[in-house]
């Protein structure tokens, strides 16, 4: 048995942020994953960057580009507080409180361009930016006098007034969470961990589906876990495909969109361009229409992908500013720097989740969302690319500084 003021359920940036927003507040903190380490969840495989504010850049300009993406389904309130506090959070909180290392050009901070973006708004570490992000985090969380840490600890059920309470009449009150019961993954124990609060923090389910870019642990754990406590639940029949991932027999490996937003661009297997004939903005529109723009292209030439061509660019710039990417297709026996790069899309983001409001409050009392796992509805039916590291930091942060209230 566990007792603490928040249990966190999750380790990536969402589950770390929400961590240590509460442990600087003075909560005494339970933080869990079901995996063997603190370096989980899809944040680690977040390659491209995280949104900031570029130059000529403005919050009007941010929300408009969010709500083309998300083709008009977003909810505009959430979609203005992460305009309005984002960049802020990450100037404040990844910049400068936590020191995280972005590339720089000539002593500031660098910013590319991705899908369906009107601006250069994207910061970046190389092509492993959630990693960075990551590896500057951790430590913080490990050396927290407030933050007990439980790996390789699943979370099975959530305890609530209507499913586990001794008093059988508390099945008429308003539904309540007050922790959860936990297995050991080494011991086969099951415990309870009690909590004031508790926030789910445990990313997508892409694992559902055979091509996914998601990590192993992605398999849906909190959404199953908040609908059988009775949660609410919108858009699940959201799931974003990402446009590029390698095609490969074994798995399907993220290619970023800050290649394409870099200069790449997409041949069939004729070495015919063709996204001209979906969209005005060619390779960079968004992501739902580049994915089926490659999937109708498919069909049409009876071929199993499509390529990425960035040949055109310099050899060496390509490999500094791609290091995990080039690293991998030549594992593969591939040059990106001389040879096309197989494509085809995959499961890459749970746009619906958790119902959650502003603070991150599900309508269970006690119980909050954060991060891949909540449908705060900034990403309507489709995520802007770099949005999501955004709305996990910015969300984690107000739904934990909620939790302590």
């Amino acid at each position: 048995m566990e007792r603490a003021e928040v249990l966190i359920i999750g380790s990536g940036l969402a589950g770390l942020i929400a961590g240590l927003t509460a442990a600087d507040l003075g909560k005494e903190v339970v933080l869990i994953t079901k995996t063997a380490e603190l370096m989980s969840g899809s944040t680690p495989y977040a390659q491209g960057g995280i949104i900031y504010k570029g130059v000529n850049d403005s919050q009007e300009k941010l929300i408009r580009d969010i709500m083309i993406a998300g083709d008009g389904a977003c909810w505009m309130p959430a979609v203005e507080q992460l305009a309005e506090i984002g960049p802020e959070l990450v100037k404040k909180i990844l910049l400068e409180k936590y020191n995280v290392k972005f590339d720089m050009n000539d002593n500031n901070l660098d910013f590319t361009e991705e899908a369906a973006h009107s601006v250069r708004r994207i910061i970046h570490s190389k092509d492993n930016t959630g990693r960075t992000i990551h590896e500057s985090l951790i430590p913080y969380v490990l050396k927290h006098p407030n933050i007990k840490v439980y790996t390789n600890h699943t979370a099975v059920d959530l305890l609530t007034l209507s499913h586990h309470s001794v008093e059988s009449t508390d099945i008429y009150k308003k539904p309540a969470c007050f922790g959860a019961y936990v297995l050991n993954n080494l011991t086969g124990e099951v415990s309870a961990f009690y909590a004031n609060n508790t926030i789910l923090a445990t990313g997508g389910l892409g694992q559902i589906y055979i091509n996914t870019t998601n990590p192993e642990e992605s398999t849906g754990d909190g959404i199953a876990l908040a609908y059988r406590a009775g949660a609410r639940m919108f858009n699940l029949h959201y799931v974003q495909f990402h446009p590029t991932t390698i095609f490969t027999q074994k798995e399907r490996f993220l290619v970023s969109e800050s290649v394409r937003g870099e200069g790449a661009v997409l041949v069939d297997k004729n070495g015919q361009q063709f996204m001209h004939k979906y969209h005005e903005l060619k390779e960079l529109a968004p992501r739902d229409i580049v994915a089926r723009g490659i999937y109708d292209t498919m069909l049409e030439t009876h071929h199993q992908c499509v390529y990425l061509d960035i040949r055109h660019k310099d050899t060496e710039w390509i490999r500094k500013r791609f290091p995990t990417i080039n690293e991998y297709l030549h594992g593969i026996g591939i040059d990106m720097t001389s040879q096309l790069i197989p494509v085809v899309p995959a499961a890459h983001y749970t746009c619906g989740g958790v119902v959650t409001d502003l603070y991150g409050r599900t309508n269970i009392r006690r119980l909050y969302s954060a991060g891949e796992v909540a449908c705060t509805d900034v990403h309507g039916a489709n995520r802007l690319a770099s949005n999501s590291l955004l709305e996990a930091l910015v969300f984690a942060h107000t739904s934990s500084e909620m939790a302590v209230q």
